[in-house]
């Protein structure tokens, strides 16, 4: 299968091209390191969805572990406490 996005440098920027659509992404890093990675998640959300979905959660358990337990209420408190 034909990955979705490729990888490509622009200066000192790291882009993605959609393959379907030709359209183009900053990823916002000069790193290509962190650009692969990128491009490799995104192309294995495309070919499993479900598989996208968990890769999400388990980043997001990462970098917020109190995220699974938190509340909807506790969500709009904040976000009506801070005013954004």
């Amino acid at each position: 299968m034909k990955p979705k996005y490729r990888l490509f440098k622009r200066g000192n920027k790291y882009y993605k091209r959609d393959t379907t659509t030709n359209q183009r992404a900053s990823l916002g890093t000069s790193c290509r390191k962190e650009a692969q990675k990128l491009i490799d998640a995104e192309n294995q959300a495309h070919e499993s969805p479900a598989l996208g979905q968990e890769l999400a959660k388990a980043y997001l358990s990462t970098s917020d572990p109190l995220a699974k337990t938190r509340t909807w209420q506790e969500v709009m408190d904040e976000y009506a406490r801070k005013g954004d």
